[in-house]
């Protein structure tokens, strides 16, 4: 579990590993005690999919700070929901579900793993 500290830590240390990624508006959101939310609009299957395994690929050096500091040992999930051709009325809100379902599966697989889905 995170601290207030170690938390704004994950969030900074997350929003700097996608610093470089050509996408506008990347914010990283606080959903839970120790889960983050990456909303990255107008980002398509693939490229969510290939900065999701950089994270749980990078997930040692970006965490490992934040872990040591608290004594905690570490492990990143990813869950990814795209929609490849949103309608005008399309809410991003509507990819939370999927999203959560997917990292609910990528921790039942262990853990440093990220699934992800298409939704239609």
């Amino acid at each position: 579990r995170y601290g207030p500290i170690q938390s704004q830590l994950v969030v900074r240390r997350l929003s700097d590993s996608l610093a470089a990624v050509d996408l506008t508006q990347v914010e990283v959101l606080q959903v839970s005690e120790a889960q983050f939310a990456i909303i990255l609009p107008g980002c398509d299957r693939a490229l969510a999919v290939q900065l999701g395994n950089q994270i749980v690929r990078s997930a040692g050096e970006l965490l490992s700070p934040v872990c040591i500091a608290g004594n905690t040992p570490h492990s990143v999930s990813v869950g990814v929901a795209t929609v490849p051709q949103p309608s005008k009325n399309f809410g991003a809100a509507e990819l939370a579900e999927p999203a959560a379902r997917c990292l609910a599966a990528a921790q039942r697989a262990g853990g440093n793993a990220m699934k992800s889905i298409g939704v239609y």
